[in-house]
Protein backbone atom coordinates (compact mmCIF):
# COMPACT_ATOMS: atom_id res chain seq x y z
CA UNK A 1 0.00 0.00 0.00
CA UNK A 2 3.17 2.19 0.39
CA UNK A 3 2.44 3.26 -3.69
CA UNK A 4 -0.89 5.04 -2.51
CA UNK A 5 0.09 6.20 1.20
CA UNK A 6 -0.80 9.25 2.53
CA UNK A 7 0.96 11.78 5.05
CA UNK A 8 -0.12 12.77 8.27
CA UNK A 9 1.36 16.44 7.84
CA UNK A 10 -0.55 20.07 7.57
CA UNK A 11 1.43 21.06 4.39
CA UNK A 12 0.85 17.90 2.63
CA UNK A 13 -3.07 18.51 3.15
CA UNK A 14 -2.96 18.95 -0.81
CA UNK A 15 -1.28 16.11 -1.52
CA UNK A 16 -3.43 14.13 0.19
CA UNK A 17 -6.63 15.76 -1.07
CA UNK A 18 -5.37 14.66 -4.60
CA UNK A 19 -4.74 11.28 -3.84
CA UNK A 20 -8.06 10.75 -2.09
CA UNK A 21 -9.61 12.36 -5.28
CA UNK A 22 -7.42 10.17 -7.41
CA UNK A 23 -8.65 6.73 -5.71
CA UNK A 24 -12.17 8.12 -5.95
CA UNK A 25 -11.98 8.59 -9.53
CA UNK A 26 -9.96 5.39 -9.92
CA UNK A 27 -11.99 3.18 -7.70
CA UNK A 28 -15.54 4.29 -8.94
CA UNK A 29 -17.02 4.34 -5.64
CA UNK A 30 -15.02 3.55 -2.58
CA UNK A 31 -15.79 4.10 1.15
CA UNK A 32 -14.27 5.85 3.65
CA UNK A 33 -13.10 3.02 5.77
CA UNK A 34 -11.74 1.89 2.49
CA UNK A 35 -9.68 5.19 1.63
CA UNK A 36 -8.27 4.96 5.22
CA UNK A 37 -7.18 1.14 4.89
CA UNK A 38 -5.49 2.36 1.18
CA UNK A 39 -3.51 5.27 2.45
CA UNK A 40 -2.97 5.10 6.17
CA UNK A 41 -4.27 7.88 6.85
CA UNK A 42 -6.69 8.24 10.54
CA UNK A 43 -10.21 8.23 9.98
CA UNK A 44 -10.75 12.10 10.73
CA UNK A 45 -7.88 13.05 7.93
CA UNK A 46 -10.09 11.36 6.19
CA UNK A 47 -13.04 12.72 7.22
CA UNK A 48 -12.31 16.66 7.18
CA UNK A 49 -10.80 15.84 3.40
CA UNK A 50 -13.94 14.27 2.20
CA UNK A 51 -15.92 17.41 3.42
CA UNK A 52 -13.54 19.03 1.91
CA UNK A 53 -14.16 17.52 -1.59
CA UNK A 54 -17.96 17.61 -1.22
CA UNK A 55 -17.53 21.36 -0.48
CA UNK A 56 -15.87 21.86 -3.82
CA UNK A 57 -18.53 19.91 -5.63
CA UNK A 58 -15.76 17.10 -6.56
CA UNK A 59 -16.95 14.63 -5.02
CA UNK A 60 -20.40 13.37 -4.17
CA UNK A 61 -22.01 10.48 -1.23
CA UNK A 62 -23.99 7.51 -3.24
CA UNK A 63 -27.16 6.68 -1.15
CA UNK A 64 -28.86 5.13 -3.97
CA UNK A 65 -26.62 2.17 -5.38
CA UNK A 66 -27.15 -0.73 -2.81
CA UNK A 67 -23.85 -1.80 -1.21
CA UNK A 68 -23.17 -5.57 -0.39
CA UNK A 69 -22.98 -5.96 3.60
CA UNK A 70 -22.09 -8.74 5.91
CA UNK A 71 -25.15 -7.95 7.85
CA UNK A 72 -23.82 -6.39 10.53
CA UNK A 73 -23.99 -2.56 11.29
CA UNK A 74 -24.69 0.33 9.19
CA UNK A 75 -23.68 -0.25 4.89
CA UNK A 76 -20.96 2.08 4.46
CA UNK A 77 -21.79 5.32 2.04
CA UNK A 78 -19.58 5.05 -1.06
CA UNK A 79 -18.41 8.16 -2.83
CA UNK A 80 -17.67 9.05 -5.94
CA UNK A 81 -17.00 11.91 -8.64
CA UNK A 82 -19.90 14.39 -8.41
CA UNK A 83 -21.86 14.65 -11.00
CA UNK A 84 -21.32 18.78 -11.08
CA UNK A 85 -17.88 18.31 -11.24
CA UNK A 86 -15.82 19.79 -13.71
CA UNK A 87 -14.97 18.04 -16.74
CA UNK A 88 -12.89 16.87 -19.58
CA UNK A 89 -12.93 17.35 -22.81
CA UNK A 90 -11.12 14.07 -24.27
CA UNK A 91 -10.48 14.14 -28.67
CA UNK A 92 -9.97 10.73 -30.13
CA UNK A 93 -7.84 10.97 -33.95
CA UNK A 94 -6.94 7.55 -36.15
CA UNK A 95 -7.39 6.47 -39.22
CA UNK A 96 -11.08 6.35 -40.47
CA UNK A 97 -12.57 8.04 -36.91
CA UNK A 98 -12.77 11.16 -35.13
CA UNK A 99 -14.62 11.07 -32.01
CA UNK A 100 -14.92 14.25 -29.12
CA UNK A 101 -16.01 13.66 -25.96
CA UNK A 102 -17.06 15.13 -22.66
CA UNK A 103 -16.21 13.04 -19.24
CA UNK A 104 -14.61 13.20 -15.77
CA UNK A 105 -12.29 12.23 -13.54
CA UNK A 106 -13.41 8.88 -13.02
CA UNK A 107 -12.76 8.23 -17.15
CA UNK A 108 -16.72 8.55 -17.21
CA UNK A 109 -18.09 9.55 -21.02
CA UNK A 110 -21.73 11.01 -20.54
CA UNK A 111 -21.33 13.07 -23.96
CA UNK A 112 -19.73 12.62 -27.58
CA UNK A 113 -19.71 13.94 -31.16
CA UNK A 114 -18.35 11.32 -33.84
CA UNK A 115 -16.73 11.97 -37.55
CA UNK A 116 -16.59 8.49 -39.02
CA UNK A 117 -16.53 9.49 -42.79
CA UNK A 118 -12.86 10.10 -43.75
CA UNK A 119 -12.62 9.60 -47.29
CA UNK A 120 -11.91 13.27 -48.27
CA UNK A 121 -10.59 14.69 -44.76
CA UNK A 122 -7.75 16.72 -44.55
CA UNK A 123 -6.22 19.01 -42.33
CA UNK A 124 -8.53 22.32 -42.63
CA UNK A 125 -11.61 20.13 -42.37
CA UNK A 126 -10.56 17.80 -39.30
CA UNK A 127 -9.77 21.03 -37.35
CA UNK A 128 -12.80 22.32 -38.51
CA UNK A 129 -15.28 19.31 -37.26
CA UNK A 130 -13.09 19.20 -34.49
CA UNK A 131 -13.51 23.19 -33.36
CA UNK A 132 -17.44 22.69 -34.44
CA UNK A 133 -17.37 19.38 -32.28
CA UNK A 134 -16.43 21.19 -29.05
CA UNK A 135 -18.57 23.87 -29.22
CA UNK A 136 -21.60 21.76 -29.90
CA UNK A 137 -20.51 19.92 -27.01
CA UNK A 138 -20.26 23.05 -24.68
CA UNK A 139 -23.25 24.20 -25.86
CA UNK A 140 -25.14 20.98 -24.71
CA UNK A 141 -23.34 20.80 -21.27
CA UNK A 142 -23.17 23.20 -18.37
CA UNK A 143 -20.24 21.58 -16.71
CA UNK A 144 -17.10 23.45 -16.73
CA UNK A 145 -14.07 22.47 -18.79
CA UNK A 146 -11.00 22.07 -17.38
CA UNK A 147 -8.89 21.07 -20.18
CA UNK A 148 -8.69 19.33 -23.55
CA UNK A 149 -6.66 15.76 -24.35
CA UNK A 150 -5.74 14.21 -27.46
CA UNK A 151 -5.12 11.06 -28.96
CA UNK A 152 -3.69 10.19 -31.37
CA UNK A 153 -1.80 7.65 -33.90
CA UNK A 154 1.31 8.64 -34.44
CA UNK A 155 4.22 9.82 -34.74
CA UNK A 156 3.52 12.42 -32.76
CA UNK A 157 5.49 14.91 -30.41
CA UNK A 158 3.48 15.30 -27.19
CA UNK A 159 6.23 18.39 -25.93
CA UNK A 160 5.40 20.65 -28.71
CA UNK A 161 1.93 19.38 -29.29
CA UNK A 162 2.41 18.38 -32.91
CA UNK A 163 0.99 15.47 -34.78
CA UNK A 164 4.04 14.94 -37.11
CA UNK A 165 3.27 12.46 -39.96
CA UNK A 166 1.25 9.09 -39.41
CA UNK A 167 1.51 7.12 -42.32
CA UNK A 168 -1.28 6.29 -44.43
CA UNK A 169 -3.20 9.79 -43.14
CA UNK A 170 -4.42 11.67 -45.78
CA UNK A 171 -1.16 13.60 -45.80
CA UNK A 172 -1.58 15.34 -42.87
CA UNK A 173 1.85 16.55 -41.53
CA UNK A 174 3.59 19.17 -39.06
CA UNK A 175 0.01 19.74 -37.70
CA UNK A 176 0.34 21.69 -34.26
CA UNK A 177 -3.43 20.72 -33.23
CA UNK A 178 -2.88 21.17 -29.54
CA UNK A 179 -1.74 24.75 -29.54
CA UNK A 180 -4.43 25.32 -32.23
CA UNK A 181 -6.97 23.96 -30.06
CA UNK A 182 -5.73 25.92 -26.91
CA UNK A 183 -6.00 29.07 -28.98
CA UNK A 184 -9.59 28.44 -30.15
CA UNK A 185 -10.73 27.54 -26.48
CA UNK A 186 -8.24 29.21 -24.33
CA UNK A 187 -8.47 25.91 -21.95
CA UNK A 188 -5.06 23.76 -21.43
CA UNK A 189 -4.26 21.43 -24.37
CA UNK A 190 -2.49 18.22 -24.34
CA UNK A 191 -1.37 15.80 -27.04
CA UNK A 192 -0.36 12.06 -26.61
CA UNK A 193 0.46 9.30 -28.56
CA UNK A 194 -2.90 6.83 -28.71
CA UNK A 195 -0.55 3.75 -28.03
CA UNK A 196 0.76 6.18 -24.51
CA UNK A 197 -3.20 6.69 -24.29
CA UNK A 198 -3.95 3.58 -23.65
CA UNK A 199 -1.19 2.12 -21.30
CA UNK A 200 -2.84 5.32 -19.03
CA UNK A 201 -6.43 4.68 -19.30
CA UNK A 202 -5.43 0.55 -18.46
CA UNK A 203 -3.35 2.49 -15.46
CA UNK A 204 -5.71 4.72 -14.10
CA UNK A 205 -8.89 2.88 -14.88
CA UNK A 206 -8.71 -0.37 -16.07
CA UNK A 207 -6.83 -3.93 -15.94
CA UNK A 208 -3.63 -2.39 -15.37
CA UNK A 209 -5.07 -0.49 -11.68
CA UNK A 210 -2.35 -2.11 -9.32
CA UNK A 211 0.08 -3.51 -12.13
CA UNK A 212 3.60 -1.89 -10.98
CA UNK A 213 4.82 -3.12 -15.01
CA UNK A 214 2.98 -3.91 -17.80
CA UNK A 215 3.05 -3.65 -21.85
CA UNK A 216 -0.72 -2.53 -23.79
CA UNK A 217 -1.21 -3.47 -26.84
CA UNK A 218 -4.21 -1.74 -29.39
CA UNK A 219 -4.90 -4.32 -31.89
CA UNK A 220 -7.41 -2.85 -34.02
CA UNK A 221 -6.87 -2.44 -38.00
CA UNK A 222 -3.29 -1.13 -37.14
CA UNK A 223 -1.01 -1.96 -33.98
CA UNK A 224 0.10 0.67 -31.13
CA UNK A 225 1.34 -0.56 -27.90
CA UNK A 226 2.25 1.65 -24.55
CA UNK A 227 4.31 0.65 -21.66
CA UNK A 228 4.04 1.04 -17.70
CA UNK A 229 7.79 0.52 -16.31
CA UNK A 230 7.74 0.78 -12.19
CA UNK A 231 3.95 2.14 -12.53
CA UNK A 232 4.60 4.88 -14.66
CA UNK A 233 3.77 5.37 -17.76
CA UNK A 234 6.77 5.28 -19.78
CA UNK A 235 6.41 8.11 -23.18
CA UNK A 236 9.80 8.54 -23.78
CA UNK A 237 11.64 11.88 -24.41
CA UNK A 238 8.89 13.69 -26.24
CA UNK A 239 6.44 11.05 -26.31
CA UNK A 240 6.71 8.52 -29.37
CA UNK A 241 7.49 5.73 -27.23
CA UNK A 242 5.05 2.64 -27.98
CA UNK A 243 5.40 2.62 -31.90
CA UNK A 244 5.09 -0.96 -32.22
CA UNK A 245 3.43 -0.90 -35.81
CA UNK A 246 6.68 0.35 -37.34
CA UNK A 247 9.20 -2.00 -35.54
CA UNK A 248 11.14 -3.95 -38.21
CA UNK A 249 10.25 -7.75 -38.49
CA UNK A 250 11.62 -8.28 -42.07
CA UNK A 251 14.64 -7.17 -42.93
CA UNK A 252 14.68 -7.63 -45.99
CA UNK A 253 10.80 -6.95 -46.56
CA UNK A 254 9.66 -4.24 -48.47
CA UNK A 255 9.82 -0.53 -47.12
CA UNK A 256 7.34 1.86 -45.51
CA UNK A 257 6.05 5.03 -45.80
CA UNK A 258 7.70 5.80 -42.20
CA UNK A 259 10.60 5.18 -43.78
CA UNK A 260 11.78 1.42 -42.20
CA UNK A 261 12.21 -1.93 -43.36
CA UNK A 262 9.47 -4.90 -43.57
CA UNK A 263 7.06 -3.09 -40.42
CA UNK A 264 4.77 -4.91 -38.58
CA UNK A 265 2.11 -2.62 -39.91
CA UNK A 266 3.22 -4.19 -43.64
CA UNK A 267 1.86 -7.49 -42.40
CA UNK A 268 -0.23 -7.34 -39.85
CA UNK A 269 -3.39 -5.22 -40.98
CA UNK A 270 -6.73 -5.20 -42.28
CA UNK A 271 -6.34 -5.78 -45.94
CA UNK A 272 -3.55 -8.29 -45.68
CA UNK A 273 -6.75 -10.18 -43.11
CA UNK A 274 -9.19 -9.83 -46.19
CA UNK A 275 -7.05 -11.14 -48.54
CA UNK A 276 -6.23 -14.23 -46.49
CA UNK A 277 -9.98 -14.71 -46.09
CA UNK A 278 -10.71 -14.13 -49.92
CA UNK A 279 -8.02 -16.80 -51.07
CA UNK A 280 -9.70 -19.34 -48.77
CA UNK A 281 -13.46 -18.05 -49.35
CA UNK A 282 -14.20 -20.97 -51.84
CA UNK A 283 -13.32 -23.94 -49.52
CA UNK A 284 -15.19 -22.85 -46.47
CA UNK A 285 -19.13 -21.42 -48.44
CA UNK A 286 -20.07 -21.85 -44.31
CA UNK A 287 -18.02 -19.30 -42.82
CA UNK A 288 -20.21 -16.29 -42.47
CA UNK A 289 -17.03 -14.30 -43.42
CA UNK A 290 -17.13 -15.89 -46.99
CA UNK A 291 -20.10 -13.74 -47.57
CA UNK A 292 -18.43 -10.77 -46.08
CA UNK A 293 -17.29 -8.08 -49.16
CA UNK A 294 -15.15 -6.53 -46.63
CA UNK A 295 -14.73 -8.40 -42.77
CA UNK A 296 -13.63 -6.40 -40.19
CA UNK A 297 -10.95 -7.46 -37.68
CA UNK A 298 -14.21 -7.33 -34.98
CA UNK A 299 -15.84 -9.74 -37.54
CA UNK A 300 -12.90 -11.71 -37.37
CA UNK A 301 -12.41 -12.44 -33.97
CA UNK A 302 -16.27 -12.73 -33.16
CA UNK A 303 -16.14 -15.56 -35.95
CA UNK A 304 -13.28 -17.27 -34.17
CA UNK A 305 -14.97 -16.99 -31.30
CA UNK A 306 -17.57 -19.16 -32.65
CA UNK A 307 -15.10 -21.81 -33.53
CA UNK A 308 -15.35 -20.82 -37.60
CA UNK A 309 -12.14 -22.77 -38.76
CA UNK A 310 -11.64 -19.95 -41.60
CA UNK A 311 -11.76 -16.76 -38.88
CA UNK A 312 -9.39 -19.24 -36.90
CA UNK A 313 -7.10 -19.26 -39.60
CA UNK A 314 -7.04 -16.15 -40.66
CA UNK A 315 -6.47 -14.94 -37.20
CA UNK A 316 -3.80 -16.68 -36.44
CA UNK A 317 -1.85 -15.53 -39.60
CA UNK A 318 -2.25 -12.27 -38.46
CA UNK A 319 -1.71 -12.62 -34.74
CA UNK A 320 1.74 -14.64 -35.71
CA UNK A 321 2.95 -10.93 -36.77
CA UNK A 322 1.88 -9.20 -33.77
CA UNK A 323 3.51 -11.99 -31.58
CA UNK A 324 6.82 -12.03 -33.15
CA UNK A 325 6.65 -8.18 -32.38
CA UNK A 326 5.23 -8.41 -28.95
CA UNK A 327 8.24 -11.27 -28.03
CA UNK A 328 10.73 -9.23 -28.54
CA UNK A 329 9.45 -6.66 -26.48
CA UNK A 330 8.47 -8.80 -23.44
CA UNK A 331 12.12 -10.26 -23.53
CA UNK A 332 13.94 -7.06 -23.87
CA UNK A 333 12.03 -5.40 -21.10
CA UNK A 334 11.24 -8.81 -18.75
CA UNK A 335 7.26 -8.44 -18.73
CA UNK A 336 4.74 -10.93 -17.29
CA UNK A 337 1.83 -9.34 -17.65
CA UNK A 338 0.16 -8.00 -21.08
CA UNK A 339 -3.08 -6.09 -21.69
CA UNK A 340 -4.57 -6.66 -24.94
CA UNK A 341 -7.35 -4.11 -26.53
CA UNK A 342 -9.74 -4.82 -29.18
CA UNK A 343 -13.14 -4.70 -30.38
CA UNK A 344 -15.40 -7.74 -29.86
CA UNK A 345 -19.01 -8.28 -29.17
CA UNK A 346 -18.45 -11.81 -27.93
CA UNK A 347 -17.24 -12.99 -24.87
CA UNK A 348 -14.49 -15.71 -26.19
CA UNK A 349 -10.67 -15.97 -25.91
CA UNK A 350 -9.32 -17.04 -28.83
CA UNK A 351 -7.31 -13.92 -29.71
CA UNK A 352 -5.83 -13.71 -26.10
CA UNK A 353 -5.60 -17.98 -26.26
CA UNK A 354 -3.40 -17.42 -29.90
CA UNK A 355 -1.44 -14.92 -28.33
CA UNK A 356 -0.58 -17.20 -25.43
CA UNK A 357 0.35 -20.30 -27.33
CA UNK A 358 2.53 -18.16 -30.16
CA UNK A 359 4.70 -15.86 -27.22
CA UNK A 360 5.62 -18.94 -25.05
CA UNK A 361 7.09 -20.78 -27.88
CA UNK A 362 9.64 -17.99 -28.19
CA UNK A 363 10.01 -15.73 -25.13
CA UNK A 364 12.93 -16.17 -23.51
CA UNK A 365 13.24 -17.96 -20.22
CA UNK A 366 9.73 -19.19 -20.56
CA UNK A 367 10.36 -21.98 -18.10
CA UNK A 368 10.66 -19.80 -15.25
CA UNK A 369 7.78 -17.04 -15.73
CA UNK A 370 4.29 -17.04 -17.11
CA UNK A 371 2.34 -14.24 -19.14
CA UNK A 372 -0.65 -13.15 -17.86
CA UNK A 373 -2.31 -11.90 -20.96
CA UNK A 374 -5.62 -9.89 -20.23
CA UNK A 375 -8.44 -8.19 -21.89
CA UNK A 376 -9.08 -4.73 -21.62
CA UNK A 377 -12.08 -3.79 -19.95
CA UNK A 378 -12.50 -0.70 -22.84
CA UNK A 379 -12.98 -3.05 -25.62
CA UNK A 380 -11.03 -1.47 -28.06
CA UNK A 381 -11.75 2.29 -26.23
CA UNK A 382 -8.76 2.45 -24.57
CA UNK A 383 -6.94 5.27 -26.20
CA UNK A 384 -10.01 7.06 -26.08
CA UNK A 385 -10.34 6.94 -22.76
CA UNK A 386 -6.81 8.12 -22.19
CA UNK A 387 -7.66 11.30 -23.60
CA UNK A 388 -9.83 12.20 -20.59
CA UNK A 389 -6.98 10.01 -18.46
CA UNK A 390 -3.85 12.63 -19.56
CA UNK A 391 -5.73 15.63 -18.09
CA UNK A 392 -7.03 13.74 -14.96
CA UNK A 393 -3.65 12.73 -14.28
CA UNK A 394 -2.13 16.04 -14.20
CA UNK A 395 -4.93 16.91 -12.08
CA UNK A 396 -4.17 14.55 -9.29
CA UNK A 397 -0.61 15.29 -9.33
CA UNK A 398 -1.44 18.85 -9.31
CA UNK A 399 0.28 20.02 -12.36
CA UNK A 400 -3.36 21.27 -13.10
CA UNK A 401 -5.48 23.35 -10.73
CA UNK A 402 -8.82 22.54 -10.27
CA UNK A 403 -10.35 25.72 -9.10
Amino acid sequence: MSAVSGINHKKNRLQNKMLILKLIASENGISRVELSKKTGLTKMTISNLINSLIEDGLVEEDTETPVNSSGFGRNPIMLRISSKSPCICGILIKRGRCQIILGDLSGQVFDSEILENFKEINAEKLIEFIKNGFTRLKERNDRRILAIGISCIGPVNGETGVILNPPFFHDIKNLPLAQIMKDYTQLPTFLINDGNAGALAELMYGSGKGIINFAYFHIMHGIGSGFVLQGNIYEGDIGQSGEIGHSTINFSGPKCNCGNTGCLELYANINNVRKYVSNLALFYPSSPLSKMKEPSLLDVVDAANQEDFLAVSALEEYLGYVAHAMTSIINFLDLSYIIVDYSSTSSGTVLEDLLYRKIMSSVYHFSEKDIHIVRSRFKGEAPLIGSLAVVAKKVFENQLQLQ
